[in-house]
Order: structure tokens, then C-alpha cells, then sequence
């Protein structure tokens, strides 16, 4: 999404709007200094730009990578608390990256989802925010924002002393 970064314009939610979520989490939960990462992408040649992408951010760590909805969402339900954000592909070689999002909205509401496709026709961004996701980005044309969400999260993250979840 261009533009308004952390802001509920432009289709993207703001991360202060769960404010009070974090003061919410269990008291046995460890928070970790590192946002970490699950990105859910079917594309070897995308899966390896986002890991490169990854890698730039300081503090960002790739927790685990999945190829299809079924493998991501088995690694949610193991790890409920195991992210702190998600970069889901739309088209994923088994199943479908709005369920994914859907999956992670049923654990920690401070976790963040970004939706991501080449696909971007306008209802697709609509339907998007509406499945869930914090975001919606295009994965050919708006790779700067969704860096600039990604060190948004991660300063947001560094705020508060560690992972949100």
C-alpha cells in the first residue's frame, strides 16, 4: 500500500489501534527482542526477494516458510505465539492466502498479517483488509511500502520492549 504507512487510510490498519491488546497478553508469555517472521509464499524466486528483504531488516528473523495454506496453517496452530508477522501470498500452490489470514486472526489480535499478489485489481485490496490483513501489498510495484510497513512493525516492536505476541 503507498502512501500512509501505519494509518487505517490507504488500507492499512493503524498498529496503535490494539493499544490496550498488549497490556492484555499473559503474564508467562517471553517476549523476544526480534520480530519474528512466517512468510507464506509459493514462488521460489519470490519466496528467495523476500528472504533478501528479511535479512536488510535489522531485528527481522524468518520463523518459518510455507508453500501452502495447509503447511501454514499447521504451523500456526503449533505456534500460535510463535510471529509477529505474517507475509501471505494471495495464490499459494494448495489453498488460498485469504484463508491463511482468516487462520492467523484467531490467535494474538497485536499479530500482523500482510496480504501480498501480483494480482492487485481493486476489489482484491477491499477484500483483503475485510478477510483480516493489517495490509495489502503488490508484490511488483509497492515492495518499498511493504518494507516500510515491515520497519514500521519492527520499530513498533522495539517500543515496546519486544515480540508482540
Amino acid at each position: 500500500m503507498t502512501g500512509s504507512r501505519g494509518s487505517s487510510k490507504g488500507g492499512q490498519k493503524d498498529f496503535a489501534e490494539e493499544e490496550g491488546a498488549f497490556d492484555a497478553l499473559k503474564a508467562d508469555e517471553q517476549l523476544h527482542p526480534v520480530m519474528r517472521v512466517l512468510l507464506v509464499e509459493d514462488e521460489p524466486a519470490t519466496a528467495q526477494q523476500m528472504r533478501h528483504l528479511l535479512r536488510a531488516i535489522d531485528g527481522a528473523q524468518l520463523v518459518f516458510e510455507a508453500r501452502t495454506e495447509p503447511e501454514a496453517t499447521q504451523w500456526i496452530d503449533a505456534n500460535p505465539y510463535g510471529w509477529d508477522l505474517a507475509l501471505v501470498d494471495v495464490f499459494l500452490a494448495r489453498g488460498h492466502g485469504f484463508r491463511v489470514v482468516q487462520h492467523c486472526h484467531r490467535h494474538g489480535p497485536l499479530q500482523k498479517v500482510a496480504l501480498m499478489s501480483m494480482y492487485t485489481r481493486a476489489p482484491i485490496r477491499e477484500r483483503a483488509l475485510a478477510a483480516g490483513a493489517d495490509a495489502f501489498f503488490d508484490k511488483a510495484l509497492e515492495m518499498p511500502a511493504l518494507i516500510d510497513f515491515c520497519v514500521d512493525l519492527r520499530n513498533a516492536l522495539r517500543v515496546r520492549g519486544g515480540s508482540y505476541s
